[in-house]
């Protein structure tokens, strides 16, 4: 979410998917037979099962950009893709006319969704969708190829915004080679309220975002638009903000869960931008979202104010935060609100274990982390919260720090982001992105080593399986050969 623009995807091998033969598919029956339930390749994600391209009439089959463009023509044109079909892009996929939709035939969930990746170091933007009123992206999968490619600064891989009622659904985005996979770009502001309004971002599956290690950090989701609606996402290795909320007034952020398992993540749900909207979150809501530090450091699970983030002065105003839940052992800060007025904060849960070493602050060392906190009263807040000091929390370390580390402070950090750390790109729609810094520490090590192998470890445990199902095999065929022999 804060932006130096950047991401870098790092130790993550890309998804197994589309494997093809008699002897791989073999091996995955072996070692589903080895390990009933086990995890899937890259943290389970869909499309890592195989996928076989269904050619039908009506749908697109796998290409470049030029065949899903051209189809893109007109008011509510479809680009229908086939199952299976994959696109490496040049170009982006860009909505020409209102009300166009972009999907898989079948709108499937799993790994039969089309894939659209990038395949040109000079792109980051795989689809836009600006201001096309009613653009739809549903079911499909958009790989940014960080790995690969490297980052670049540019476009979230996923844009659209600027004008009303456009949905992004069933959607799964990673690896994106900028500073955010899904962004909803507010558009012009008249009276702090954003141009979009009613997008929908919807039961989506994304990350991994962005590196912990090279300052390189990236958004899962990033919105702008009023009065829309995220909600039944997973966000899971984001590692600048899992959602960020730029104020969007009248937006509801709901039944959401973001991950932190093998990298650092800076905020968990971030309300903290003062721009564009100067400081408008009234009616925006955020409710029922779990965050969870199953494996990796959370430097923050909901950041409210733009001075939790930064040294800014400025104030946010009108938000609720209310019934949502913290949980797992790499906490630093909970629920943190600093420079923020009337604000309602009720009803939240803390099951998290909070660790980690407060940094300097703005002119003064920060309290040390706990889960409800507040640095100036000015809403309803419920009963847990106690007053601390809470200004730039992004120092906080989940280990003791170097002494260049701990006494760094913000004055000091001419090469980091700002608050408003590079945003989106100049040519994109208005947004003003958090300023963040990193603490530079390496992702914690994954504390459940079969649920976050990864490709190469689950392929290597499908190799064990095989091995063991093929032993099993032959004894049985030796011991029915003995009794065909012994009868004979």
């Amino acid at each position: 979410m804060p932006r130096s623009l950047s991401v870098h995807r790092a130790g993550t091998l890309p998804a197994a998917r589309r494997r093809s033969g008699s002897f791989r598919r073999f091996l995955t029956v072996a070692a589903a037979t080895v390990l009933v339930g086990g995890p899937g390749l890259a943290y389970g994600a869909p499309g890592n099962t195989p996928a076989t391209v269904q050619k039908s009439p009506g749908c697109i089959a796998s290409g470049t950009e030029e065949a899903i463009n051209a189809a893109l023509v007109g008011e509510g044109a479809q680009a229908v893709l086939c199952p299976g079909a994959v696109f490496s892009l040049h170009h982006e996929v860009r909505f020409t006319a209102p009300r166009q939709q972009l999907y898989t035939q079948g709108r499937p969930t799993g790994a039969s969704r089309a894939v659209l990746r990038v395949a040109d170091a000079s792109l980051t933007n795989a689809v836009m969708g600006y201001y096309q009123e009613g653009a739809a992206v549903r079911n499909i999968e958009v790989d940014g190829d960080r790995d690969r490619l490297g980052w670049a600064q540019g476009g979230a891989l996923v844009e659209m915004g600027g004008t009303n009622n456009q949905v992004v659904e069933g959607v799964y985005v990673h690896d994106t080679r900028s500073w955010s996979g899904i962004h909803f770009a507010g558009g012009k502001i008249h009276d702090s309220t954003p141009t979009c309004q009613n997008g929908r971002i919807v039961d989506n599956t994304v990350g991994p975002s962005g590196s912990d290690k090279d300052r390189k950090w990236a958004d899962g989701i990033s919105l702008d638009c009023g009065h829309s609606l995220v909600e039944d996402n997973t966000v899971t290795d984001a590692t600048d903000g899992g959602i960020v909320i730029f104020g969007a007034p009248g937006s509801t952020i709901q039944h959401n869960t973001v991950t932190a398992r093998t990298r650092t993540l800076l905020g968990g749900i971030n309300m903290v931008d003062y721009y564009p909207t100067d400081g408008n979150y009234t009616g925006t809501v955020v409710r029922d979202n779990t965050i969870d530090a199953k494996g990796a450091f959370i430097k923050v699970g909901i950041a409210m104010g733009s001075q939790v983030w930064d040294c800014p002065t400025d104030t946010v105003y009108g938000g609720t935060v209310k019934d949502n839940t913290l949980t797992g052992a790499h906490f630093g800060y909970g629920y943190a609100a600093s420079g923020v007025r009337d604000w309602t904060v009720t009803g939240n849960k803390d099951q998290a274990q909070h660790v980690g070493v407060a940094g300097d602050g703005c002119g003064g060392h920060n309290s040390q982390p706990a889960g409800f906190q507040f640095d100036a009263r000015a809403g309803n807040f419920q009963s847990e919260f106690r007053p601390a000091t809470l200004h730039y929390l992004l120092g906080v370390t989940e280990g003791p720090a170097s002494p260049a580390k701990s006494s760094a402070t913000p004055a000091s950090r001419a090469a980091e982001p700002t608050t408003n750390g590079g945003a989106a790109p100049l040519s994109t729609p208005t947004t003003r992105a958090s300023g963040g810094t990193a603490s530079g520490l390496a992702a914690q090590s994954a504390k459940s080593p079969l649920a976050e192998t990864g490709a190469s470890g689950n392929l290597g445990v499908m190799f064990l399986g095989a091995a063991a199902f093929l032993g099993v095999g032959a004894g049985l065929w030796l011991t029915a050969r003995k009794r065909r022999t012994s009868a004979s």
